[in-house]
């Protein structure tokens, strides 16, 4: 299917299943109410779409699928039990969605989405039927196309709106993908049957109709039923990071703006306006001879949840306007995929990409992120614990590992962000250097967490490591993270590694180590937390590269525009604002797990 033709079309049918001799109309769509969908986003079969995708306006088909083009046999393996905290949220196990006989909609690692039948729950598991209702089953489809045209941007849009589970109010939660034989721009008027596209006709495992939605194909493939299910499709995605501490970003790196809404901010904690701007600054382009020349003010505008300085407790909303964008320096990139870049996926992801500056990909939608950390750590600054990161390797130039041999006060003294002065300039130069040769080079951040209590992460799935991992590798250009002394540890024996407990003078607990970075089975140990992470070469470089056009044909890219030759000195604050949120909702979720 070409993707840049994604088509509206509509059409009335009626659906027949035939299993072991016996037939039977299954599923139907009028003329009134018909299925509507837009190719190339994998709302139907795949075969469905390929034979209506020719049709014109009014042209009728009868067609039929066989099991293996439609659902495959249905396979005993495909049963499930899965363990309950699979569907629990902030710890408490979901009895609003999860019972027995429940439609459950599910996605899998890769993203694909389909809906599992519950057939059992007990104290333990949920027995969960990941079978489609028509699996086993060959399909005939008899009917006309009621509409066959060309989609609008509009309607592209609201589609892979409704595919992340947004946009639709329906009560499918958009999770049906505008498939589920609503009107989506006219008024939901025709009810929603499972995940089915018309009128459902007879049982069929409790509400699924027939549907023949592909969500991903994932029911056909043996991989998505094994892959680790994630939480119910009301479980924050995509656009949010965080439990108790919540982010929700928007903004593209030439759009009117960048910003975003912080749920779960205690109330009463004082704001300080001035600090979360100082901390835009250190992210700010254009700070020094060494970042890029894009000069943006990232002035702050926060719109609510602060009154009279403090955090009422209500959602706070921010937004920074962008002023300093040059979108004609990337007219030559509209219909070119740049190598290591997000162009290519984001095209064969979404059938579209925006290529001024990378869109939602690129590293100024960090600008939120920046936000959302200097409130955590404002908060973290009443409970005593500190966040502080530095540039601890550029390009074959590093410092000592040990944090403890550096003044970390000294960071912000140089425009590199490295606490060893001497091997700062040789940094800088490096950069440079770099930069004059239309290249870039990669380098380390190293982040240490003093003052962090015991207890914090969880033990089995949500430990602290992991999240501070995951944090880490979701901001631009990372492409590692070791906590501890990392892979250098594999070198040694058990031994050497151990950290070994004792008391202090006053009685506490204590390591006389700490070779597990603060971070012992998932959980805080209350020592230092340090990690490293590393930042690959910028992508873009001022210099001809071969690649290929939207089109597939060999062609020759050669970037414009104002770029950093390396990320590492305006990554430095992301890379605390990442964990300090991380550590307050870790704080935050475990005032939950005792009275």
């Amino acid at each position: 299917m070409d993707k840049k033709a994604n088509k509206y079309v509509a059409v009335a049918y009626k659906l027949y299943a035939t299993a072991d001799g016996n037939t039977e109309l299954v599923e139907e769509a009028t003329e009134e109410k018909p299925f509507q969908f837009i190719t190339g986003f994998g709302i139907t079969l795949d075969e469905f779409e390929n034979q209506i995708y020719a049709l014109d306006k009014d042209a009728e088909f009868d067609f039929v699928l066989s099991k293996d083009q439609a659902y495959g046999d249905y396979e005993d393996a495909r049963v499930l039990n899965l363990d309950k905290s699979m569907f629990s949220i902030n710890g408490h196990f979901d009895h609003d969605n999860i019972y027995k006989d429940a439609i459950v909609p599910l996605q899998n690692e890769d993203g694909n989405r389909f809906l599992g039948h519950v057939l059992e729950v007990t104290d333990d598991t949920v027995t969960m039927d990941l079978n489609h209702p028509l699996a086993g089953m060959e399909l005939n489809f008899k009917g006309k196309v009621v509409e066959s045209r060309e989609a609008t941007n509009q309607e592209i849009e609201g589609m892979m709106n409704r595919l992340s589970g947004e946009g639709c109010s329906c009560g499918c939660g958009g999770g049906c993908g505008g498939g589920c034989g609503h009107d989506h721009e006219h008024g939901h008027d025709h009810e929603c049957c499972g995940h089915g596209h018309g009128e459902c006709h007879g049982d069929h495992e409790h509400g699924h109709g027939g549907c023949h939605g592909g969500h991903g194909h994932g029911h056909g493939d043996d991989g998505c039923c094994y892959g680790a299910c994630r939480n119910i499709q009301h479980s924050e995605m995509r656009n949010t990071f965080g439990n108790v501490f919540r982010l929700t970003t928007f903004g593209e790196s030439h759009g009117e703006a960048v910003g975003g809404v912080i749920d779960g901010m205690p109330a009463g904690i004082s704001i300080d306006v001035e600090f979360i701007r100082n901390e835009l600054r250190r992210r700010r382009p254009g700070q020094s001879r060494i970042t890029t020349a894009r000069k943006e003010p990232d002035e702050v505008e926060l719109l609510s949840g602060v009154f009279e300085g403090r955090s009422t407790g209500a959602p706070i909303g921010f937004i920074v306007r962008n002023t300093n964008q040059h979108s004609s320096d990337y007219d030559n990139l509209r219909n070119v995929f740049r190598p290591s870049h997000a162009d290519y996926t984001y095209f064969e992801k979404y059938g579209l990409r925006d290529h001024r500056g990378g869109g939602r990909s690129s590293a100024r939608i960090t600008i939120a992120r920046c936000v959302g950390g200097a409130l955590a750590k404002t908060a973290l600054r009443q409970l005593g614990i500190s966040v502080t990161a530095y540039t601890s390797q550029v390009g074959d130039i590093a410092i000592d590992r040990d944090y403890r041999k550096y003044d970390l006060t000294t960071v912000e003294n140089n425009v590199v962000r490295c606490p060893d002065a001497e091997a700062a300039e040789r940094m800088i130069e490096l950069i440079s250097r770099v930069k004059g040769e239309g290249d870039t080079v990669g380098g380390v951040i190293t982040c240490v967490i003093k003052g962090c209590p015991a207890g914090l992460g969880e033990p089995e799935f949500g430990k602290l490591h992991a999240m501070l991992g995951g944090a880490m590798l979701g901001i631009n250009a990372v492409k590692g993270f070791e906590y501890g002394d990392g892979f250098d540890c594999v070198t040694s024996r058990g031994s050497e590694q151990n950290d070994v407990f004792d008391t202090d003078a006053d009685g506490r607990v204590v390591t006389l180590t700490n070779h597990s970075g603060g971070i012992q089975g998932g959980i805080s140990n209350g020592n230092d937390i340090f990690f490293r992470v590393a930042f690959k070469p910028v992508a873009t470089i001022l210099q001809p590269q071969h690649t290929i056009d939207i089109n597939g044909q060999r062609t020759e890219v050669t970037a414009r525009g104002r770029h950093d030759p390396c990320v590492l000195p305006r990554a430095v604050p992301i890379v605390e604002a990442m964990a300090a949120m991380v550590i307050l909702d870790c704080y935050l979720l475990n005032r939950t797990v005792r009275l």
